[in-house]
C-alpha cells in the first residue's frame, strides 16, 4: 500500500513513514514481494521502521511526532482464535490500543483512520463506538467512507499468515475488500491529545504508560494539515502497521 501511496504523491515519499511490527527478516520470509516494495519506498525518500508496536507508538524514539494522519488498514490480531467472542474482544483490544496510542502522537487537527472489512465479525468490533468511547482520550467520528482499493496503484491485501506471489487464495480476498470495506476517520477533540516523548530511566516504560491518560499538550495554530492516507496491517503481528504523513510546521 505504501508504495501505491507514494505513487499518488508523484514519487515523493519524504512525507511518509511506514512501520512494521515484524523484524525485517520475518517480513522477508513471510511476504515474497516485500523487498521490492521496501526498495521502492526507500528510493522515494520514505522511511521504514521495523519492530514497532502500533499500540505503543508514544514510546518509540524513532518517531518524530506530532503527525497529521495515523492510519491502520484491516487490523487483526492474527492469532487464529476459534472462539468468536474471544476473537472479537481481542481485536477490540487491538483497535482500542491503537487509537489510544495514535492520539498520543497527534496534534489537535490530526486524523486517525482505521479500515475494516464489512460484514461479520468485523461489524461486531464496533469500531466507531470504540473510538468515541475511549475513557481518557476524547475522539469524535469525523466521517466513515468506503475504502477504494483501486485508488492506490498496486495495492493488494495481505493476511497475517504471510503471502507468496504464487498464492492464489488472495484473489477472492482482494475482491471482497474492493467491494466491501470502510474507513473510519477520527479526530481529536481540542486539547485531548498531543505528542509524547519516550520516557527515560528506570521504570520509565511503566510511568509513561500510566501518564498517557493524564498528560495533554495543545499545539500552536501554525501546525499544517496533511492529507488522509491509509496503511495496511502488519502480518502476524500483535500491533498495527500504520502509515503517517509528517506535519508541515512553520
Amino acid at each position: 500500500f505504501s508504495a501505491g501511496l507514494v505513487s499518488l504523491l508523484q514519487g515523493n515519499g519524504s512525507p511518509v513513514t511506514a512501520t512494521v511490527y515484524d523484524s525485517r527478516e520475518v517480513v522477508k520470509s513471510k511476504y515474497s514481494d516485500a523487498p521490492k516494495h521496501a526498495a521502492a519506498l526507500q528510493a522515494s525518500g520514505a522511511v521504514i521502521h521495523y519492530e514497532m508496536d502500533g499500540t505503543a507508538l508514544e514510546n518509540d524514539s524513532r518517531l518524530d511526532p506530532p503527525y497529521d494522519c495515523v492510519i491502520f488498514n484491516f487490523p487483526h490480531v492474527g492469532l487464529s482464535i476459534q472462539d468468536q467472542e474471544k476473537n472479537i474482544l481481542a481485536n477490540q483490544a487491538l483497535v482500542t490500543g491503537f487509537l489510544e496510542s495514535a492520539a498520543c502522537v497527534c496534534h489537535d487537527t490530526s486524523t486517525i483512520c482505521i479500515t475494516t472489512k464489512k460484514g461479520e465479525p468485523y461489524e461486531s468490533w464496533k469500531v466507531a463506538r470504540l473510538g468515541i468511547g475511549l475513557p481518557d482520550i476524547r475522539l469524535r467520528l469525523k466521517t466513515a467512507v468506503d475504502f477504494e482499493a483501486s485508488a492506490f496503484p498496486g495495492f493488494a491485501h495481505r493476511r497475517t499468515a504471510g503471502y507468496s506471489e504464487k498464492e492464489e487464495a488472495l484473489v477472492e480476498d482482494n475482491g471482497l475488500i474492493s467491494s466491501g470495506a470502510k474507513t473510519f476517520v477520527f479526530q481529536l477533540e481540542k486539547g485531548s491529545g498531543g505528542p509524547k516523548k519516550p520516557a527515560e530511566g528506570p521504570g520509565a516504560g511503566r510511568r509513561e504508560k500510566e501518564s498517557i491518560k493524564t498528560r495533554k499538550k495543545k499545539h500552536g495554530s501554525k501546525m499544517g494539515k496533511g492529507g488522509v492516507v491509509r496503511g495496511p496491517v502488519a502480518k502476524g503481528s500483535r500491533g498495527p502497521k500504520p502509515v503517517w504523513t509528517k506535519p508541515k510546521c512553520d
